[in-house]
C-alpha cells in the first residue's frame, strides 16, 4: 500500500481583487502535494503550477464571482480555495463640449463634461469637474486642446478631447472721413484701417450695411445732412471692435 501526502493549499488569490470587465486578472495558488486545477468564469479545470500566475480576462458583466483552486493528489484526496473577484464597470463619457469652439484672445469658454462610473479631471489647469457641470477653462492666449479623464475606483479610465481655437481681437489703426465737411450734396471718402475681422460701416440714418476692406476707401455718397458713420470689426469668434466719425454738411447740424 503506498501512502500519498495529503494536498494542501498555502495561499490562493486574485489580482486584483476589483476590476473593470475585461480587465486582464492574476490567479495565483501555492500549493503542494498534487495537480492544481483552476476553475472559474472562462475557466474550466485549467491545470496550474504551485506558485505559478494564471492569466485570465475579467467577465463581461458586473457582480461577485468566485474562483477555485483544487489539489488532487494521486489517491484522489482533494484540498479546495476560493477567492472572489469583484467587476465593476467600467467609466464612461457620454459627451465633452466647448460651450465655445472658437474664441477671442485672452478671454474664456466653459467646457461642459457628461460622464460615468468614475471621478473627472481636466487638464491644463482645469481641474476637477463633475457631469453635466459647466467649467470654465480660464483666459487662454493660444489653441489649447483639452483632455478629459474619467478614472474609476480600480483604475480603469475613459478619455475624451475638445480643442478650443483662439484667434486674434479685431484692431482699429484708424477711422478717417475726407474731407471731414462737405457742402450739401457732396461726399466724403471714408478709410478704415483694421486688422482680425471683417470692416463693415453704418450710418445714424440706417442705410444699411456696407462691407469694406482695411486701408481701402469707400465714398459716402452724396449727402443732404451731417452723417455719422460706425465702423464694426467682427472677428470669427464674434468680438466686436467699434469706431466712429462724423462728416459733416455745410449749414447743416452735427
Amino acid at each position: 500500500m503506498t501512502v500519498v501526502p495529503r494536498p494542501t493549499i498555502a495561499f490562493f488569490a486574485v489580482e486584483p481583487a476589483v476590476a473593470t470587465r475585461g480587465r486582464t486578472i492574476r490567479l495565483t495558488g501555492v500549493f503542494g502535494g498534487g495537480t492544481g486545477f483552476i476553475n472559474g468564469v472562462g475557466l474550466a479545470n485549467v491545470p496550474v503550477f504551485s506558485a505559478v500566475t494564471l492569466f485570465a480576462v475579467a467577465p463581461p458583466i458586473e457582480g461577485t464571482y468566485t474562483y477555485s483552486l483544487t489539489v488532487t493528489n494521486a489517491a484522489g484526496g482533494t484540498a479546495v480555495a476560493f477567492v472572489d473577484l469583484t467587476v465593476v464597470p467600467p467609466p464612461t463619457i457620454t459627451a465633452f463640449s466647448a460651450a465655445a469652439n472658437i474664441i477671442t484672445v485672452r478671454t474664456s469658454t466653459t467646457l461642459t463634461a457628461v460622464f460615468g462610473d468614475g471621478a473627472a479631471t481636466v487638464d491644463n489647469g482645469v481641474g476637477a469637474t463633475t457631469s453635466g457641470t459647466p467649467i470654465s477653462t480660464g483666459i487662454l492666449t493660444s489653441t489649447t486642446t483639452f483632455t478629459l479623464t474619467v478614472t474609476n475606483d480600480v483604475g480603469g479610465t475613459a478619455t475624451a478631447t475638445v480643442t478650443v481655437t483662439v484667434v486674434a481681437a479685431p484692431d482699429i489703426v484708424s477711422f478717417t472721413a475726407l474731407p471731414a465737411t462737405v457742402l450739401s450734396g457732396g461726399a466724403a471718402t471714408l478709410t478704415a484701417v483694421f486688422s482680425g475681422g471683417i470692416g463693415s460701416i453704418t450710418d445714424n440714418f440706417g442705410s444699411g450695411v456696407r462691407v469694406v476692406n482695411s486701408g481701402i476707401g469707400v465714398s459716402t455718397g452724396p449727402l443732404m445732412a451731417s452723417t455719422i458713420y460706425v465702423l464694426n470689426v467682427t472677428n470669427v469668434a464674434g468680438g466686436i471692435a467699434t469706431a466712429s466719425v462724423t462728416v459733416l454738411v455745410s449749414g447743416t447740424p452735427p
